[in-house]
């Protein structure tokens, strides 16, 4: 047998095509006639390239090179003759579908056929692990005999046999299809027979494959027993001692390699070394040293010794390690990195992020873009986070129950797939006018075209919309077949998408994005058959659940020498700088998981490998990329804002460097602080951040208003710079899209129930007037039928608001004369020769029995206390008794010698329903109370006609207009100059 090992440490591209050529010579025949499988179709594409570095780039026919997979992720790309006997592999997104109809039938009260999805891909994941351990479907029965479980896993069994057993088969033999994983192993199973029968007068070569699986392991051992067949091993640890060899457990990087070797009936030893160079033994076995079986790391307590300790320390040299403060702080610190690398001077050295962490890839992609490198993640995008699945996603949920969708239709519309038709040339524009006009605020409560009855404005292009959208709209209320869903959603995609230029096809189904979406509609549509109809939610359900499964993988990187990788990915490829980023537990090593369907003393005694098994896969993925020549390795101690722990391996590295009493300044961690040192000050900048001042505007006196509502007056004195943005510049803050209801809409619906209820009985009230009060309260709540919120939340509190007033009214209205409701009023006012003008409404204005007025103010919310009352901040009563007393007021004439008195109304709905106090202390009579605010409001009006006041943000923070209802706090930058904690101003 013919066993070879490539270490870590050397190129494993390079050293084969090295190896190849090398034995080509030997056994003098042209490299052509030479077999090489390799574990993945990438690999294969790698190995071309270290072919062609061997060649100076000179052009020559290679050997025949073929993927076998060396995991259930991985693809094989091989065939001939042989192969054509064995039936076609069932489509998986057709088997999840076939497979979620069955869970939906056996366990009809348990799932419908949406939440059967998700499990059926687990149960498919199932099956191709039985058939990838060639494990017959009758051991299911020795697990109920072997050991006792729960009536759940007894019912979960009895399920499986009648599925796997029964139903699944006879549905594959009536398609004339066979599971993948099972197509996928009578392959492999056939080529080994084939090589069996007509072993090859020519070289075999089996490289890099770890012989995970158990047909791998077979297809090995056969071209092991060629004449000519060669095995090259990825990576195999020479130097670890046999006894602690003999102790390698699953988690163990060595454990595949380990069974293969024992499959083969070869000693590691018999193994020879291929590549390595004296000087990496110092780094194998640093490597070695981090990955002991945990059984023998008693070894460690002699790595202090001061030879071990040297080549420990030399080994680790090339290592640099960074523990950052966050995913971001991460990001951009890789990115730092990658940047260091292209920035090259002699554009040679090549860069990769090695990572399973598909979040931490983007914030890389993303930070590398700022600096104008673009870079493609190899690994993938799923389909649903590409533009054209947004595009696709959105369109869909556009309308709902006959209700348009703000969000979806402005995803959908402001996609660059989005052409506009007949408008492209104007359809940013007139859509932003669209969004504007009908979508800002609370969510409207039909579909497009009864937007047309609430406004007057754009109605041909809410034609232009709804012809679009109406092939789909037009199913949402009913069932269909899978295919008219299908047929009504790609034609609404190539509607929006259409130009004056361009159909919408030739726009959609082009470049790699578009040709994976495009495969993806093309296949749904080959699964009609065995979908059952679909309401417009499981529609949309099942195309999100089944999209998820794509990944789109650009065809080449965007960048030359930068690179993104998985772990599949990363095989056997070669950069001059590696970087292993994401290095958390359960990122990488990612957590084991569980099964759906057995549990894991189950699985055992079914004989199929534990869920830990992927962690073998994914440490021998991470001790092959540490041994090359410049490796960075990074993990963040928060993820997600919640404390996060470094990947068990980073936990060994420093406990080795521990042991070997290396000083903390030689650690890769010492190293790393620089580049996370230069990544903060990427952030922050090196000059000092100068606090900017309070905004201060003065404007001329030509531009300060000159007319104020009372509530005016109350946000001015707490807030001057919040009326000049107001006022002065005249800016309005928009609605947010589908805005959400707030305490002021709340107010609204309650004030208008009461102005209806006053202005129906404006003096006494009748027996039944809690009757009249929630039938009025009913109309206007009624009229909000889109929001459930108001009826489930907010009419309750109404209903208890109106038995307080009910109850309480007939004892006020014993002493009313008469109520004026929303009464508004306008006075002037002249200070040194100006005029001004005060407004404002009141809510209710009552003359009481003699010579008694009064003035309410319904609050929903909280009442306002009596201290800034007091001291003419809250002053909006004051000044409406001031204008009262002046006769400002339509049609009201108060005596100027009433008894004025000013209340608050409580109208919450909590506690008793609602409540009545006076607004002003008992020690200050309404007279005074008002003459203060008369001379507080001609003191305002005085000082800010002076051009040299200015309008000042927040004089005073105690008093200042809370953030959610103020407009204009990100213009005042409010953060930037406010007093911090621990300052004293």
């Amino acid at each position: 047998m013919s066993f070879y090992t490539i270490p870590s440490t050397a190129s494993f591209c390079d050293n084969l095509a090295q190896f190849v050529d090398d034995l080509a010579t030997t056994h003098s025949c042209p490299l052509s006639k030479i077999k090489i499988y390799l574990p993945t179709r990438r690999s294969i594409r790698t190995l071309k390239d270290g072919f062609l570095r061997q060649s100076n780039g000179t052009p020559r026919i290679l050997p025949k090179m073929m993927s076998i997979g060396d995991s259930t992720d991985d693809e094989i790309s091989f065939s001939t003759l042989e192969f054509l006997d064995i039936p076609p592999a069932i489509h998986p997104l057709r088997r999840q579908i076939v497979l979620a109809r069955l869970l939906e039938q056996a366990w009809k009260h348990d799932y419908n056929y949406i939440q059967a999805l998700g499990l059926a891909a687990d149960l498919g994941r199932l099956i191709d692990q039985i058939h990838t351990e060639n494990i017959t479907l009758d051991k299911l029965d020795t697990i109920i005999n072997i050991r006792e479980f729960s009536e759940h896993w007894e019912i979960t069994l009895k399920f499986l046999k009648m599925v796997l057993g029964q139903l699944w088969p006879h549905y594959l033999q009536s398609e004339g299809k066979i599971d993948p994983a099972l197509h996928r192993r009578l392959s492999i199973e056939q080529l080994t027979q084939f090589h069996q029968h007509a072993p090859s007068q020519y070289p075999v070569i089996v490289a890099g494959s770890t012989g995970s699986l158990p047909t791998t392991r077979d297809f090995i051992s056969t071209i092991a027993n060629m004449p000519n067949g060669i095995v090259i091993l990825p990576a195999l640890d020479t130097v670890l001692e046999p006894t602690a060899w003999e102790k390698i457990d699953t988690s163990h990087p060595q454990h595949h390699l380990k069974n293969l070797l024992t499959h083969c009936k070869i000693e590691r030893e018999e193994v020879q070394i291929y590549g390595a160079q004296d000087k990496d033994y110092d780094r194998l076995l640093s490597l070695s040293e981090i990955m002991r079986p945990a059984p023998t790391t008693e070894k460690w307590q002699t790595l202090s010794t001061p030879q071990i300790a040297k080549s420990i320390q030399h080994g680790l040299s090339h290592i640099t390690q960074c523990e950052c403060h966050n995913e971001d702080a991460q990001a951009r610190t890789i990115a730092l990195s990658m940047a260091e690398i292209a920035a090259d001077p002699d554009q040679l050295k090549t860069c990769a992020l090695i990572t399973p962490d598909r979040a931490l890839s983007a914030r890389v992609t993303a930070q590398l873009t700022q600096w104008g490198i673009d870079i493609d993640d190899s690994a993938g995008t799923p389909l649903p986070a590409t533009p054209i699945g947004r595009f696709c996603l959105s369109l869909p949920m556009v309308i709902e129950n006959n209700v348009l969708m703000p969000v979806p239709f402005l995803a959908a519309m402001k996609s660059k797939y989005a052409g506009g038709g007949a408008l492209s040339d104007t359809f940013r524009s007139t859509l932003r006018q669209f969004e504007i006009n009908y979508l800002r605020g609370i969510r409207p409560s039909t579909d497009l075209q009864g937007l047309k009855t609430t406004n007057d404005k754009q109605h041909d292009f809410i034609d232009l919309l709804d012809k679009a959208i109406t092939p789909f709209a037009s199913l949402i209320n009913d069932t269909h077949p899978l295919g008219t869903w299908l047929n009504a959603h790609i034609t609404i995609m190539e509607n929006i998408a259409t130009t004056t230029e361009m159909d919408g096809a030739s726009r959609l189904w082009v470049g790699h994005q578009g040709e994976a979406l495009s495969d993806f509609f093309a296949n749904l549509h080959t699964f009609s058959d065995v979908t059952p109809d679909l309401s417009h939610y499981d529609y949309v359900a099942f195309v999100q659940n089944l999209m998820q499964t794509i990944t789109v993988r650009p065809p080449y990187g965007t960048h030359p020498r930068l690179s993104i990788l998985g772990q599949i990915e990363s095989r056997m490829v070669q950069t001059d700088r590696v970087i292993l980023g994401g290095l958390n537990e359960g990122v990488w090593p990612p957590d084991s998981g569980y099964d759906a369907f057995l549990s894991k003393p189950m699985r055992h005694d079914f004989g199929l490998p534990s869920l830990e098994h992927k962690t073998s896969l994914a440490a021998h993925d991470f001790a092959t990329a540490l041994g090359s020549q410049d490796v960075f390795i990074t993990h963040s101690k928060r993820i997600g804002g919640s404390p996060a722990l470094p990947s068990r391996w980073i936990q060994r590295l420093e406990t080795v460097l521990t042991a070997a009493n290396i000083d903390k300044h030689d650690w890769p961690a010492a190293r790393g602080h620089q580049y996370i040192a230069w990544a903060d000050e990427l952030r922050h900048m090196n000059a000092p951040a100068i606090p900017i001042e309070r905004p201060k505007p003065t404007p001329p006196i030509e531009r300060r208003p000159t007319q104020f509502s009372v509530t005016d007056i109350a946000k001015w004195m707490k807030n001057p710079y919040h009326l000049y943005a107001k006022r002065v510049l005249q800016l309005r803050a928009l609605d947010p899209v589908d805005m959400t209801i707030t305490a002021r809409d709340k107010g609204n619906l309650i004030h208008q129930a009461m102005e209806a209820f006053t202005r129906k009985f404006p003096k006494q009230l009748p027996d039944d007037s809690l009757e009249h009060l929630i039938a009025l309260g009913k109309t206007v709540f009624d009229a909000q039928t889109y929001n459930p919120e108001i009826h489930g939340l907010w009419w309750p509190r109404f209903v208890k608001s109106a038995q307080w007033v009910a109850k309480y009214e007939h004892q006020w209205r014993q002493q009313t004369d008469i109520i004026h409701t929303e009464t508004e009023a306008s006075m002037p006012i002249t200070i040194d020769g100006t005029d001004f003008t005060l407004t404002g409404k009141a809510d209710r204005i009552e003359k009481r029995r003699g010579n008694e007025w009064a003035i309410i103010d319904y609050k929903t919310g909280t009442i306002p206390q009596k201290k800034p009352v007091m001291l003419g901040i809250e002053n909006q009563l004051p000044l409406e008794g001031y204008m009262l007393m002046n006769n400002a007021f339509n049609g009201l004439s108060a005596p100027s010698d009433c008894s004025l008195n000013l209340y608050y109304w409580s109208l919450s709905g909590s506690d008793d329903g609602g409540k009545a106090e006076k607004a002003q202390d008992k020690k200050i009579d309404t007279s005074t109370l008002i003459d203060d605010a008369q001379n507080g409001l001609r003191a305002l009006l005085s000082c800010f006609h002076n051009p040299l006041t200015p309008y000042m943000a927040t004089p005073d923070p105690d008093y200042a207009i809370p953030i959610d209802h103020n407009d204009y706090a990100h213009l005042e930058r409010i953060a930037e100059w406010s007093v911090i904690e621990g300052d004293n101003d």
